[in-house]
């Protein structure tokens, strides 16, 4: 389990390894990966890592909550298990380099499917704001799977943004993430 700073933890490692993938398509200017929405603003290409939904892991959310079938554990405190949807919005200075970058993003993603320590190791260094994250001593490994979304749910996501921002998009989600329960309800109490 971890504390509440395993979430963005995840967020910095896959933009680590998204931004590890577009350096190798050698784009000149080179891509730039971040957690922000991706704005049509600039001439240099970008990649936008943006969670945009958080839900319950349906496998492992009751386990260990106090009246659950499964009761309590209580050499564990409580937890809840997530999973974390991601849109990776790409945006190249023309179509073949958005394509591109399309390509190179899956295919990495395809090799990577479990977040390791030295991935969020390197998102640390590259990323100071998750510094104190617990995500590296965690018992689960964190999957990333690809998400598919229909063209409703696509256009559904889309229309929440300034008309025009729409980019080529893929999904994926990352979990479960657990994060302990006590590290927030002690400050609640």
């Amino acid at each position: 389990m971890s504390n509440a700073l395993a979430v963005p933890a995840v967020t910095a490692a896959l933009s680590t390894i998204v931004q590890s993938a577009v350096d190798a398509c050698g784009l000149h200017p080179g891509a730039i990966v971040s957690p922000r929405l991706l704005r049509d603003s600039s001439d240099i290409p970008t990649v936008g890592v943006h969670l945009y939904r958080v839900t319950h892991d349906p496998a492992l959310s009751a386990i260990g909550l106090p009246g659950s079938p499964s009761g309590a554990d209580p050499g564990q405190p409580p937890h809840v298990a997530l999973n974390l949807h991601y849109l990776i919005s790409l945006r190249g200075n023309t179509e073949w380099e958005t394509q591109q970058l399309a390509a190179a993003c899956a295919a990495m993603l395809h090799v990577v499917p479990i977040l390791t320590a030295k991935h969020f190791a390197d998102a640390e260094a590259e990323h100071p704001q998750i510094t104190g994250h617990d995500l590296i001593a965690a018992r689960n490994q964190v999957r990333i799977t690809p998400d598919k979304l229909s063209i409703e749910e696509l256009n559904g996501v889309w229309a929440l943004y300034p008309p025009g921002s729409f980019a080529l998009t893929l999904a994926v989600s990352a979990g479960p993430v657990l994060v302990n329960g006590d590290s927030v309800a002690s400050g609640a109490g």
